[in-house]
């Protein structure tokens, strides 16, 4: 397992083989491509990082991974990827069944995370990937894939920091009793404001593709 599979399971606060269970077990404040901040014995601590590189190999083509469980714009986004002729991997748990008409359904145990580490394990560089899951996207950033939030925001290494903070606020708050409002009714503004996104998501990686495909040649 790489450095960057190490720190973004850190995310997730799961045991990794090979870290000291001191450090999976430290309150991670911050973490993206370029630095993770772990608070220790009361002090904190930067590492910083290179972020890696990725390149494409020839003859592999862009594809969109969809975190189903859950997502409200499934059918949305497989309606776009096949509109752009690209293919679509549904990825949800036994607890959710989904089929949808040329779509590949990869379907894991039921468990905490589980579809998140399927997602990963199939994940190639340059993939699309749609979930809300902001530790899931961090772990998609750092292979080199380009996830994007049901509502149309794309995660970036400028904006993952502050998301991942705000999630550990808040379950920080929940777990002092605390109570957070929920999420509001879905709207069409949403799923357009989605479409939107993805759409030029997908026609911005397809030129590179093509671009790349050209300069092989």
């Amino acid at each position: 397992m790489s450095l960057w599979e190490q720190l973004a399971f850190l995310l997730l606060a799961t045991p990794v083989p090979g870290i000291a269970l001191k450090t999976v077990a430290a309150p991670v404040y911050r973490c993206h491509q370029f630095s993770i901040l772990i608070k220790l014995g009361g002090r904190c601590f930067f590492i910083f990082l290179r972020p890696p590189i990725f390149v494409r190999k020839a003859g592999l083509s862009l594809r969109v991974l969809i975190d189903a469980d859950g997502c409200p714009v499934v059918d949305h986004a497989i309606r776009i990827a096949q509109r752009f002729g690209i293919p679509v991997l549904l990825l949800c748990d036994t607890a959710h069944a989904f089929s949808r008409p040329g779509v590949r359904t990869v379907t894991v145990s039921k468990g905490a995370d589980s579809v998140d580490f399927a997602l990963v394990n199939l994940l190639r560089p340059g993939d699309a990937v749609v979930t809300q899951d902001y530790g899931l996207a961090a772990m998609c950033l750092a292979r080199g894939a380009f996830p994007i939030h049901q509502d149309g925001k794309r995660y970036t290494a400028e904006n993952i920091d502050a998301l991942l903070l705000a999630r550990h606020t808040a379950k920080q708050i929940r777990r002092a009793g605390g109570r957070l409002k929920g999420p509001s009714k879905r709207t069409e503004e949403q799923d357009r404001a989605f479409e939107k996104a993805f759409t030029q998501l997908l026609e911005t990686q397809q030129k590179k593709e093509t671009n790349t495909d050209e300069d092989l040649v």
